[in-house]
């Protein structure tokens, strides 16, 4: 399983529009991205910025090929773009944050007072 997380600002004024976007989804989008490999996604915003976390089967770079070469996750792309300050570098590529740290795996499954 592989992690990535990635980040970009919205447009200002656009918050509650690109949550309302999220609540109503495109058809298509979710199977998009499950067929892609992504096996979790989850999107956090506070204010402008947002923050994507998800994991996927295969490498990173490959999985996100994939979505865009999507008819269905190109075109929302494209629309929900046009709510975000310009989302990638200067290679077109998405702001990707590499990890620092992660807490360790341990084997203790319940949590005692």
């Amino acid at each position: 399983m592989n992690r990535f997380c990635y980040v970009f600002e919205l447009v200002p004024g656009s918050e509650e529009r690109y949550d309302a976007e999220h609540a109503e989804l495109w058809e298509g989008v979710v199977e998009a991205m499950r067929d892609a490999g992504v096996t979790d996604y989850t999107l956090f915003r506070r204010g402008t910025l947002v923050v994507a976390v998800g994991t996927c089967l295969g490498p990173v770079a490959e999985t996100f090929e994939r979505l865009e070469h999507d008819p269905v996750n190109a075109a929302w792309s494209a629309h929900i773009r046009t709510l975000m300050l310009d989302p990638t570098d200067e290679s077109g590529s998405l702001l990707f944050a590499p990890e620092v740290w992660r807490l360790p795996a341990t084997s203790q499954t319940s949590i005692s007072s």
